[in-house]
């Protein structure tokens, strides 16, 4: 009896093609479940070490890092201040409100001197408002407020 070579490897080489494409499209579909796995898992753990520091997160652009750093800082309002401050009908904490949302203009700010000058647009108030802060390690104060649409008539000197 003669074994038949031929045949054998015909029906051969079909069932490995078979396989080789059951194989190719289930390894597709396990690497896509462990891919989400991992990405679920890793975000799990990601904020499971830094959910109490959440800023690291989320503030890593400069201009949340200046806005961040002027919130976190003690607010000073020189008594110069207060009275262009009550023009625009502000006070301290509605600054601070200010200070959630606001532009800094690195353009118009003076990083490179001690204290830091940051110059921050707040367009959320009417009239829009160009307030400059001085920073330094603990506190900020601030040194001047503007109107962005023009001036705004103050007995302030």
């Amino acid at each position: 009896m003669q074994f038949d070579f031929s045949q054998r490897f015909e029906v051969l080489r079909f069932h490995i093609f078979d396989d080789f494409q059951r194989i190719l499209i289930m390894t597709f579909f396990q690497r896509l479940k462990r891919f989400l796995f991992g990405l679920l898992l890793g975000s799990i753990l990601v904020f499971w070490f830094f959910g109490d520091r959440s800023e690291v997160l989320t503030a890593w652009m400069p201009n949340e890092r200046v806005m961040k750093r002027l919130r976190e800082t003690h607010l000073v309002l020189p008594d110069s201040m207060q009275c262009r401050l009550q023009c625009f009908q502000l006070d301290s904490l509605a600054v601070r409100e200010l200070m959630v949302r606001g532009n800094v203009r690195f353009g118009k700010s003076e990083t490179r001197r001690d204290p830091l000058l940051y110059t921050v647009d707040f367009s959320q108030h009417e009239p829009p408002l160009r307030i400059t802060f001085a920073c330094d390690d603990s506190t900020s104060a601030l040194v001047g407020v503007l109107s962005l649409k023009g001036v705004m008539p103050c007995d302030c000197h």
